[in-house]
């Protein structure tokens, strides 16, 4: 089966297949061969969500900073994730550990930002691990030392375990404790 879009080469789409309905379903929909090209894909562990990045397509156009969307199954509705209490997109691309998308039961999903404008307070261009919820859009940044303080170095490669409760990431601070 060919599952790219009709007469679209230069772009790629995210998909979920229910394997016991043969249902496939495009969950990043669009038809902008420049500013969409999903990867990265993930399932939530309750299974309800898909979560992906999108980025900027082959050809021409503008520079896009890549985004994690997550798409919800039972509403059909796709929201950006790493996205500020104002609703504005973060002004610099985001990571996963190793480029996998970590998501907690809850549907919580946790990434590395160069962002200066998701969360009050985090504006040293370090990359930063944020936990952001698309249902409810909180985000919180979570490599923080055991006093509150914002690491002076980057940290990166965010994962959370399956039950939602431990989250680790790597840190190049020195004043993380």
């Amino acid at each position: 089966t060919d599952w790219s879009p009709s007469g679209k080469t230069d772009f790629a789409q995210a998909y979920v297949l229910d394997l016991n309905a043969g249902q496939l379903t495009s969950t990043s929909q669009s038809t902008d061969p420049v500013h969409n090209v999903a990867y990265d894909t993930a399932i939530s562990p309750d299974e309800t969500k898909a979560m992906f990045y999108v980025s900027q397509g082959s050809g021409s156009g503008p520079a896009v900073t890549p985004h994690i969307y997550s798409y919800n199954f039972a509403t059909g509705q796709k929201v950006l994730v790493d996205k500020n209490s104002s609703g504005a997109s973060g002004n610099d691309s985001v990571f996963t550990s190793e480029h996998h998308i970590s998501i907690t039961p809850g549907g919580q999903v946790v990434f590395s930002s160069y962002a200066t404008n998701l969360v009050s307070g985090v504006t040293d261009g370090h990359i930063h691990v944020y936990l952001a919820d698309p249902q409810t859009s909180i985000i919180r940044v979570l490599d923080k030392s055991q006093d509150g303080s914002i690491p002076n170095a980057d940290s990166y490669q965010p994962e959370v375990d399956a039950r939602g409760k431990l989250g680790q990431f790597v840190s190049a601070a020195t004043n993380m404790g």
